[in-house]
């Protein structure tokens, strides 16, 4: 167990563990003012893809269903360093807030609003960055960042993130479990750092969204080699499972453990494709956001839990991703988040899954929903480019490539038709007819390079509780059913492997 510990906090270095994510949505104003309220004497229109206004103020509310599913740490905002940022020009003075929702006493809920200095706007496009921590322990999430301005001011892009700063990382072992009610959960909590104080906070819920109640809190120190054990039962009224946050209080990192109700005969059926699995080898998980949001609780977290102790995986996943992305991440081009892609191949995989196409399959509104994202003539040419560069970087690896899911079409025309309407540009995705194209092309090509081919869109497509496999929000991401039944479509391909 320790020696484990220690390997795992030598592959998570010595930055935070926690991953920026920016909580804005229409952060460029590529829809339009979508998200945006302004208030003031005036109005707010797009003028050259920037939002331009005078004398007033712009606001942003953030959705905290969407910010939790992609990162429920986000909603966890006292000690911690956030950065609003701000890329404006203009004539006159420009001050940034960010508005902070209390909880003093009870249910009662009170806000205070944390602002900027004043900024002199400049004639050229700048970027300002507001950087401050919130020290308030009644501070519950903040839910509102604001842009004033006295003068005339265009904003053409803007980011919100918590910063994790000069902090050891937190690291779980195991990194999530799979649970029953009543069941005992042990887990070792390891920053490398002897005698550190942690915080720790245990929801009977996952996330906030399930409607848990205050967290049973303790105060915790890690002994001599920087790690310490943590033990809980899992409450018969957890809905979801448990959620175990833990905290630096001197540094704000905070990272979520989390323990996942699983249906009886699934979690079977779980364990049986798990005695099945044997040996050693390191798994790389590739993807978009189906990969990569919900970590400790999506797909490759529960597959990680059934695999055998010599067993270990990395998951890769970046929310957006599409066949260029990936090509490019590969082969050093420039990225978003390159972080993710930092030594990926050490240690050496020896199996590599890669989900894609969900965003390369999109159809474009301003094509009449017509045009893929990436063009359905580059797809083919970039599945072979990456096989080959996945064979040339781990050429013993075994490669395995995974049909994109299907939408649940109800969720997600119910949000275009409302930007349709208003005639805000968008995508739509999931349409059965390019997903199919799509997967036909991954077919073809796993055949080409004789490599793994695993069609989870037809077993999605063949469930009886379609409509329960995607969040609600959009009808595109998964919910935890639906990372439950990838995982067992992954484990059911590891348990048949020869």
């Amino acid at each position: 167990m320790k020696n484990t510990v220690i390997a795992l906090l030598t592959a998570a270095g010595v930055a935070a563990g926690a991953r920026e994510v920016s909580l804005i949505n229409n952060s460029n104003f590529a829809r339009g003012l979508l998200h945006w309220h302004y208030t003031g004497n005036g109005k707010a229109a797009i003028v050259k893809k920037a939002a331009s206004f005078a004398d007033g103020t712009l606001s942003h509310y953030f959705d905290l269903g969407n910010l939790e599913h992609a990162d429920p740490q986000c909603a966890m905002p006292a000690n911690r360093t956030f950065r609003f940022r701000v890329r404006a020009k203009g004539e006159g003075t420009m001050r940034l807030h960010v508005r902070a929702r209390q909880m003093l006493a009870g249910n009662a809920v009170e806000f205070a609003t944390l602002s900027s200095p004043e900024y002199s706007l400049t004639k050229e496009f700048k970027e300002y960055d507001f950087e401050a921590v919130d020290t308030s322990r009644f501070t519950v999430f903040h839910d509102k960042i604001s842009i004033e301005c006295s003068g005339k001011i265009s904003v053409n892009a803007t980011s919100f993130y918590y910063l994790d700063k000069k902090a050891h990382p937190l690291v779980f072992y195991p990194e999530a479990a799979v649970v029953r009610p009543g069941d005992t959960v042990k887990v070792t909590i390891a920053t490398g750092v002897p005698e550190q104080k942690l915080v720790c906070d245990l929801y009977c819920g996952q996330t906030r969204l399930s409607g848990y109640a205050a967290p049973e809190r303790e105060e915790i120190t890690t002994g001599k080699d920087g790690s310490v054990e943590y033990t809980f039962k899992v409450s018969n009224a957890a809905s979801d499972g448990m959620r175990l946050s833990v905290s630096n209080p001197e540094t704000g990192v905070k990272k979520s453990f989390f323990a996942t109700i699983v249906p009886e005969a699934q979690l079977a059926r779980f364990r049986e494709y798990g005695k099945k699995i044997s040996g050693k080898k390191h798994i790389l998980f590739l993807g978009d956001s189906l990969t990569d949001y919900d970590r400790g609780r999506n797909y490759a977290s529960i597959t990680g839990t059934f695999l055998p102790e010599a067993w270990s995986f990395r998951n890769a996943g970046v929310g957006g991703d599409t066949l260029p992305r990936v090509y490019a991440r590969l082969t050093g081009g420039k990225v978003n988040r390159p972080e993710m892609y930092e030594n990926l191949f050490a240690p050496m995989p020896d199996m590599i899954f890669l989900l894609c196409g969900g965003n390369d399959t999109k159809v474009t509104f301003s094509s009449n929903y017509k045009k893929n994202f990436t063009p359905v003539t580059t797809q083919r040419p970039l599945m072979e480019k990456i096989v080959q560069e996945l064979k040339k970087r781990a050429p013993n690896a075994k490669i395995v490539l995974v049909t994109p899911l299907d939408s649940y079409l109800p969720y997600q025309k119910s949000l275009t038709e409302t930007m349709a309407a208003q005639k805000i540009n968008h995508n739509l995705f999931g349409l059965p007819g390019p997903i199919a194209d799509y997967s036909e092309k991954l077919r073809l090509t796993a055949k080409k390079y004789q490599t793994g081919f695993l069609d989870a869109g037809k077993v999605f497509r063949s469930a009886e509780d379609l409509q329960e496999l995607n969040v609600e929000d959009d009808g595109v991401h998964l919910s935890l059913k639906g990372h439950q039944l990838m995982a067992e479509i992954v484990l059911k391909h590891l348990s048949e492997m020869k």
